[in-house]
């Protein structure tokens, strides 16, 4: 069993939890927040016997801290919706740090703003990511479930037909 606690873009943080409308920024205080309430849910989680999971955008722009700090059995999520896979782009370069540090992921995608980001996405993770440490992969539109967006909906159920094709999961 795993639970998705989110924990996704860092950088509101402050604007979210912080209660001094001074504090706009991802700051050393904002950051001691963030693992505290990550540490905070792990442990809940651990003792109802259920894992971990986030997104682990975090790393983005704290690379060192993160996988210093991150405990090895929360599973990870990076996002990456563009075009383009190789590692000089920090978003893609992402998940092969994550494998160096031996961590499960499940990496995401979207036709969002790219129609052809999932079935790349998922080239370029099997090709970077071992077997034991990819779990599977996540698409999403990230468009409303109304009749009136229905074609971004399909397409991004037709790339994930597409990498499954191109690839043989």
């Amino acid at each position: 069993m795993v639970y998705l606690l989110k924990l996704d873009e860092p950088f509101l943080y402050p604007v979210r939890y912080c209660f001094s409308p001074k504090t706009s920024i991802f700051n050393s205080e904002s950051k001691k927040l963030w693992w505290k309430d990550l540490y905070f849910f792990i442990d809940i989680l651990e003792r109802e016997n259920v894992r971990p999971w986030i997104w682990a955008d975090y790393i983005w722009h704290h690379r060192e801290e993160f996988l210093r700090k991150i405990p090895e059995d929360v599973i990870l999520s990076n996002w990456y919706y563009g075009s383009e896979f190789n590692e000089d782009i920090n978003y893609a370069k992402t998940f092969i740090d994550l494998e160096e540090g031996g961590y499960k992921q499940i990496p995401a995608g979207s036709n969002w703003s790219f129609s052809d980001n999932f079935p790349n996405l998922v080239d370029y993770c099997i090709k970077n990511i071992s077997e034991e440490n990819l779990l599977g992969f996540l698409q999403t539109s990230w468009l409303p479930t109304t009749w009136s967006y229905i074609d971004g909906h399909i397409d991004a159920i037709d790339k994930v037909k597409e990498a499954k094709k191109r690839t043989g999961l």
